[in-house]
């Protein structure tokens, strides 16, 4: 593909390196689940945090499971660790640490192949109907009265805010449309007994932003 010249170039290295990406990433969900499927007691796994001790988790259906393993299984490749899944046992920990040399080792080469150059970050912009902020940033970084460095900067700083400030409103949006928010990720804030809508519209922003932040920030706190 990257040498058919009817293919464009940079995506074809993007699909190269997504492609390498979610090979790896399924394939450590699959062991993870394996260290599940094959233990005599699961109650003593990882997946015991998301299934209770009194249920069989192969009462979850095999969309849910594979979910899971591949949400805990993103979350190592990403180095985000919330911490709300972990190791509970040494087999378990040993496949953790082997996983996560691996990721090091994959996390370089996709990182390293990136097509900037070709393909800059801003060209996704472009790919996101944000033709009139690519212009305005283009022309900043043309126009000679303006400090090509800063408005680099400024350019990077726009596209951070903006991701993130989406996510943050997706995270919120699971709350709002969700019928039992006290089955949500603020559950965590906001005690079961009250609604979450009574926190100001500041306040709830603010939660929504400080999770996308933990998350783009690849620091993943655990506590949301």
């Amino acid at each position: 593909m990257e040498k058919n010249l009817r293919v464009n170039y940079a995506l074809a290295r993007w699909f190269k390196l997504i492609a390498v990406a979610v090979f790896s990433i399924n394939c450590a969900a699959c062991i993870f689940y394996l260290l599940v499927a094959y233990n005599d007691d699961p109650s003593n796994t990882w997946i015991a945090k998301v299934v209770p001790l009194e249920d069989n988790f192969r009462q979850l259906s095999l969309g849910s499971r594979d979910i899971t393993s591949m949400y805990w299984s993103v979350t190592i490749f990403s180095t985000i660790g919330f911490g709300d899944l972990q190791a509970v046992n040494s087999n378990e920990s040993l496949t953790c640490l082997i996983v996560m040399f691996v990721d090091c080792g994959v996390g370089a080469y996709v990182t390293g192949n990136v097509p900037l150059k070709e393909y800059g970050l801003l060209g996704l912009i472009r790919l996101w109907r944000l033709k009139r902020v690519y212009d305005v940033f283009a022309r900043m970084e043309k126009n000679l009265c303006v400090n090509y460095a800063l408005a680099r900067w400024f350019k990077l700083i726009a596209v951070a805010v903006f991701s993130i400030n989406r996510a943050a409103c997706i995270f919120y949006l699971l709350v709002a449309y969700n019928d039992d928010p006290s089955n949500t990720w603020i559950a965590k804030v906001v005690p079961l007994e009250d609604n979450f809508r009574q926190l100001s519209l500041g306040s709830r922003y603010i939660i929504s932003m400080y999770w996308s932040v933990t998350i783009f920030s690849t620091i993943g706190f655990g506590d949301l």
